[in-house]
């Protein structure tokens, strides 16, 4: 029998010599292991004299010391060998000392402290050049990422998703975040040209967690409970006293006082003053004496609810040399602050790797995922809008049936409020989404199963085979609902619509990979392969009205059927794809990629492009004139040049005429003409250029700038045509769209001590915007103008010149021509005279993240700031509150109070007015800066000491306060920053504040 014997020692850092805690010491080839204390002592049971210790720590170069002393004290050096990280990449991985593209990577504690439903949320401000905007506060909605600017006019710019290994079709919210191993960011065109036509956008490449060889199997538990609010507040709104005597204003100002007196109430159909006081409001403006508001009514308040959340994942990992298993259950229920709304799902996931035969690797991973999200209306301009009901209805209307002499409550015979619909109202007749949401029902529900299973067999040394097969099936169900009883459903006895959509999608890609070292300083691989992609999408939807009451909501209920449709859509593309890279002696990196795609969106004739890049690589120093520059552990400069495609235009056959069917004349059926057809139709084209220097020194700093310049053309746009043909536009290749710009990444691990952990991550993205091509010299796209020189997203309308002090008007700049024959800029009170001009883009000038991590013993903290400089927003939410009287029963700002009033007064806020002054027309008064900085994530940790968990049974446990979106800085209040990238508001719920406590552990 071998002889146990008991090893002690200390590991110490070679930086400052003192003892540092939470070193892995394990005995290779066995699970037997320690862990140090907080002075970096530890002891370990051995057996034999031939074992090895092996000790680990990240940041730390690993050391394996011979098991022959009873006393072992370890020095630990820093690993200045960053660069050598594996990373995944297109079809495979790379060192990143190797690779010559852009790439980023977020690792999964970073995606942990963040509290999302969607992954795509979790990477604001984690990568350079990643631009990513969450514009909405409805849970389980999913964010717009835009990759190095947005390079396609009409086309999709969102980038492709592949998720281990294969491209990925399905909502990124069936995926849990918990899953997810690391995400990386793929930028340039030798990073992503191997995707070939679907990465003109950018590649996000996600990578599930799988268990380890040789690791004992562990069961991880986490829990988290918190509560979410608006991460903004609202506009300030006038109170209903307020808003009278503002609208009494605007009748006066248009007619007189004593008008204003006697029209005031029959105008606006409501008197929170009570009917006692028909007139409340006298002729001077002043409220009548003893006449008190017996009503002022929050409609926000009513509209919104005490937003929970709640998040159960479990796991369970291990596995031997030959099969490892990992399997996860997810649950999270997250409400938003909006009435009735809320994203609830169930996911799990399997992921199973095994080695058969030493040649043979087989895998797969399967993701279950069921989720249902009440989706009460949140953008837009409908009256059953939350959000826009809740801020645009005056507080002088009421949400409960009350006397109108007394302002009591009416109760029915149960001795429930009542609710009032304003039949009446001006503005929003028949409508009280406080009393419909919760009984109307707009309801998603999303059942998916995705499957990925691949093969990896060694044929001789050096090449292997790869086959990979994906599939996503998805049904996504949808239910819309209206009572009977109330609102918009009364008028048709109810309503209900159901669709159906089911999605079937696979993925189906075969490589062949040689590898070769040649006389220990030449080093090749050779990637060859092909790709077959397919969706089908099968639609199927109906709707009746007609209900006998309340509680019957399937279609068999309904007596009138409103409508029936269906619709199957096929799209298909096959590749084929070829690599080489090569390498000398560690210093010297090229690669060359091709790949030829069709499509079936395209016509025969021009179905096929071809894509391809080329790359550099030169890491300077291992250069030997470099080899006593102590301070500089890495210089690498690199370069790459190449092309990819984008077919991401709506429809599926674009080159053909399209007809319209389900016409009919009486009982006869008919088509209706839908559209021209453009057989020389082809791929749009993007050509990236790439330089960069990456940089590690002091054995701390990290550090990568790079500039880019992107060049889309052949652009797929829907080009617009004279109404008088019958269609308004044909989809053609037109124009070219240049976006160039400066990344920055610096990483610092500013202190290291035994007990004392500081790190910095900043980033920072600058992008321009421009418009380089065009088949005419102009074309007009609502508030933007399109010309060559021009941002796509430049704001093209009339500029705010103020207010004339001597009349109240609103005024906006003209330019004419002066009696001299120069041009000169004028005043008008004329919005139609006013003269339009480019007034800068929505897009921001530079955007990015800074990140803190500290560490002290026991105790983590870190938080996340993101940012975004330059840009604007037109806020069309406040312009509709600043009428000042013109909409009638709609709310006003609480700016309107600093309006104009008398001659003389100098105020950017024109006069109150009942009739329209057009002060609320589109202009730059209502343009904002985008600037903004907010508190993206704040994490703090305590992982409770082994020595008390280890008594009931759990190695290792960890506490945690979260909180997300806690803070932002932003110019003007009301709005939230995030607008989207077109830079407009839409009535749409705001981001959220998070809070919430959480508990890991394993066992």
């Amino acid at each position: 029998f071998a002889q146990t014997k008991q090893i002690t020692g200390t590991v110490t850092s070679a930086d400052d010599g003192l003892g540092i805690p939470g070193v892995s010491v394990i005995v290779k080839g066995t699970t037997i292991g320690a862990t140090t204390d907080i002075d970096g002592k530890y002891s370990l049971s051995v057996s034999g004299n031939d074992a090895i210790v092996v000790y680990s720590f990240v940041g730390l170069k690993t050391i394996e010391m011979p098991a022959t002393q009873s006393v072992i004290n370890v020095v630990m050096q820093s690993d200045s060998q960053e660069l050598e990280e594996v990373m995944v990449v297109a079809y495979g991985v790379a060192k990143k000392e190797s690779f010559t593209g852009s790439a980023s990577v977020v690792k999964a504690d970073k995606i942990e402290k963040l509290q999302v439903s969607s992954v795509s949320n979790a990477l604001q401000g984690a990568s350079a050049g990643m631009q990513v905007i969450s514009s909405s506060g409805q849970p389980g909605e999913n964010a717009t990422i835009r990759i190095r600017g947005i390079g396609s006019l009409s086309a999709s710019a969102a980038p492709l998703y592949v998720v281990d290994g294969a491209p990925y079709a399905g909502a990124l919210n069936s995926i849990n975040p918990s899953d997810i191993e690391s995400i990386t960011v793929l930028k340039d065109a030798s990073a992503a040209s191997l995707y070939g036509s679907r990465a003109a956008n950018g590649v996000v490449i996600i990578t599930t967690k799988r268990a380890k060889k040789g690791e004992d199997f562990k069961i991880n538990i986490k829990l988290t409970q918190g509560y979410s609010t608006r991460a903004v507040k609202d506009y300030e709104l006038l109170d209903a006293g307020q808003y009278m005597r503002m609208y009494w204003e605007g009748i006066a100002n248009s007619y007189n006082g004593a008008t204003a007196s006697t029209n005031l109430v029959a105008l606006l159909k409501s008197n929170p003053y009570g009917s006692d006081y028909p007139n409340p409001i006298d002729a001077d403006g002043n409220v009548v004496a003893g006449a008190k508001l017996l009503w002022d009514n929050d409609w926000r308040d009513a509209l919104t609810q005490t937003a929970k959340r709640t998040e159960f994942v479990g796991s369970v990992a291990g596995g031997s040399d030959k099969t490892q298993l990992y399997f996860s259950g997810g649950y999270l229920n997250e409400e938003g602050y909006a009435l009735a709304s809320k994203f609830e799902r169930y996911s799990a996931r399997l992921a199973a790797n095994a080695n058969p035969k030493k040649w043979l690797k087989i895998g797969t991973t399967m993701n279950l995922a069921h989720s249902e999200q009440n989706y009460p209306n949140s953008s837009g301009n409908a009256f059953s809008n939350v959000v826009m009901f809740g801020r645009n209805v005056s507080s002088i209307y009421n949400i409960y049936q009350r006397d109108l002499k007394t302002g009591e409550y009416i109760l029915d015979a149960d001795g429930n409020r009542l609710y009032d619909f304003g039949e009446n109202r001006p503005y929003a007749a028949n409508s009280n989404p406080v009393a419909t949401t919760k009984l109307n029902e707009i309801r998603y529900e999303r059942a998916s199963v995705d499957l990925n299973s691949f093969a990896e067999a060694d044929i001789i040394k050096g090449l292997k085979f790869k086959s990979i097969y994906s599939v996503n099936y998805m049904v996504l169900s949808s239910h819309e609902y209206a009572t009977p009883q109330f609102g918009d459903g009364k008028m048709v006895n109810g309503r209900s619509y159901k669709d159906r959509d089911q999605y079937l999608i696979w993925n189906f890609t075969n490589t062949l990979n040689y590898d070769k070292t040649f006389n220990e300083k030449h080093h090749i691989n050779l990637l060859a392969g092909m790709e077959a992609y397919k969706s089908k999408i099968e639609e199927l939807g109906a709707g009746r009205t007609g209900f006998p009451f309340e509680g019957l909501t399937e279609l068999s209920s309904g007596a009138v059927l409103s409508r029936a449709s269906s619709a199957t859509s096929n799209y298909a593309l096959l590749g084929y794809l070829s690599q080489v890279t090569y390498d000398y002696s560690g210093k010297y990196y090229l690669s060359a990629s091709f790949r030829r795609d069709g499509s079936s969106k395209f016509k025969s004739d021009n179905r096929w492009g071809n894509f391809w890049s080329v790359g550099a690589t030169w890491r300077v120093s291992q250069e030997s004139f470099l080899n006593d520059v102590k301070w500089l552990n890495d210089l690498k400069l690199r370069a790459s040049y190449g092309t990819s495609g984008n077919d991401g235009i709506p429809g599926l056959f674009p080159y053909m005429e399209v007809f319209s069917t389900g016409w009919s004349n009486l009982t006869y059926p008919g088509l209706l003409y839908g559209g021209l057809a453009n057989e020389k139709l082809i791929w749009e084209s993007n050509k990236v250029m790439n330089v960069a220097v990456e940089a590690r020194l002091f054995d701390r700093l990290s550090a990568t700038i790079e500039y880019y310049d992107r060049r889309s053309s052949d652009q797929l746009f829907s080009l617009p045509k004279a109404p008088s043909i019958g269609v308004t536009s044909v989809d053609a290749n037109i124009g070219e769209v240049k976006n160039n710009g400066v990344e920055i990444e610096l990483n610092n691990r500013n202190i290291v001590r035994n007990d004392f952990e500081w790190e910095t991550s900043f980033n920072i993205s600058f992008n321009k915007n421009e418009i380089t091509s065009l088949p005419q010299d102009e074309i007009l796209r609502g508030n933007r103008k399109w010309v060559v020189g021009k941002s796509a997203y430049e704001w093209f309308m009339p500029e705010w010149a103020g207010v004339n002090p001597d009349n109240g008007l609103p005024q906006w700049w003209r330019t004419i021509v002066n009696a001299e024959g120069n041009k000169e800029r004028v005043k008008t009170s004329n919005y139609n005279a006013a003269t339009k001009y480019f007034l800068g883009s929505a897009l921001p000038t530079a955007f990015g993240g800074l990140t803190n991590t500290f560490r002290y013993k026991n105790f983590d903290f870190s938080f996340l700031f993101t940012y975004s400089i330059g840009g604007s927003i037109l806020d069309n939410d406040y312009a509709a509150i600043m009428h000042g009287g013109r909409s009638t029963g709609t709310s006003m700002s609480i700016d309107m109070l600093d309006r104009w009033q008398k001659p003389g007064d100098i105020t950017d806020v024109p006069k109150a007015s009942y009739k329209n002054i057009l002060s609320t027309e589109t202009s730059s008064r209502f343009l904002v800066d985008a600037d903004y900085l907010r508190l993206r994530n704040i994490t703090i940790g305590y992982k409770v000491p082994e020595r008390l968990t280890r008594k009931i049974g759990i190695e290792d446990c960890r506490v945690s306060l979260i909180a997300d979106n806690l803070w932002t800085l932003f110019g003007h209040k009301g709005l939230d920053p995030e607008q989207g990238v077109a830079g407009t508001t839409d009535n749409r719920s705001s981001s959220m504040k998070t809070i919430s406590a959480g508990i890991n552990f394993s066992f």
